[in-house]
């Protein structure tokens, strides 16, 4: 049995001398062994993950669908307008069309971003307010 195995691998090597010397040299077969070890040692890292992952999935998935389930119906509508494919034009008109919304669209990005900063300011004042507050009260017992 042993020479039914042995037999092939040995006349493979006749043929591939260069792939005999390699394996007798020492050096060469110790980097080769850390190599294969190496890159055994990933695939089983890559299988783990794999399978990690499957799990993962499999034990969400029925969580997953009772949401799909029964939110189908409580999708909120936005009211934002339908997006428009801008391609590259030369069109005068197209083009003036896209600058307006734009400038638009900008023109709101200053409000919210004015909006946000009275907000930001009014909550500053009402925590140095209730700061003053608590002193005050401390103060007094």
């Amino acid at each position: 049995m042993a020479l039914a195995v042995q037999y092939p691998v040995d006349s493979w090597l006749a043929e591939h001398i260069f792939i005999l010397r390699l394996l007798q040299h020492p050096f060469i077969s110790i980097v080769g062994f850390v190599i294969t070890l190496v890159l055994f040692a990933r695939l089983l890292v890559a299988i783990a993950t794999v399978i990690d992952r499957l799990w993962l999935w499999i034990l969400r998935l029925p969580i997953t669908l009772f949401e799909a389930i029964f939110s189908a119906g409580e999708k909120p509508k936005d009211n934002l307008p339908a997006t428009i494919n801008y391609e590259l034009t030369t069109n005068p008109e197209k083009f003036e069309q896209i600058l307006q919304k734009l400038n638009a669209i900008e023109q709101q990005q200053q409000q919210i971003l004015q909006d946000l900063a009275a907000i930001k300011n009014h909550a500053q004042s009402n925590q140095s307010k209730k700061q003053k507050l608590i002193k005050q009260i401390k103060g007094k017992m």
